[in-house]
């Protein structure tokens, strides 16, 4: 019984390893989900001494596409927050365990 258990582990970890190749190979995101509607969109407040002059989210994109970086989980598509964080555009893109945000 424990050697089938260990069997069956080992078969699941490589059917994932496969899984995860493919995903860098094709550029597929992996884990990501779209965001509860009712999720809040706006930078967190941030506490700071510099000053930074505001920015025009309209000359910004809505979505920035990473592909190729060379890092899969940083590989996707990132959504424009509602303002912005410390004087330039943040993106953000949700996976199940946590987000990755990006600041352009």
């Amino acid at each position: 019984k424990e050697k089938k258990e260990k069997k069956e582990k080992k078969d699941k970890e490589k059917k994932r390893r496969r899984q995860a190749k493919a995903e860098a190979t094709t550029g597929a995101p992996t884990e990501e989900v779209q965001p509860p509607e009712d999720w809040d969109l706006s930078t967190p407040a941030v506490t700071t001494d510099t000053e930074y002059s505001d920015v025009q989210l309209d000359s910004a994109p809505k979505e920035v596409v990473v592909r190729s970086s060379g890092h899969q989980k940083v590989d996707g598509n990132y959504r424009r927050l509602t303002s912005a964080s410390r004087g330039r555009a943040c993106y953000a893109k949700w996976m199940e365990k946590r987000s990755m945000y990006l600041f352009w």
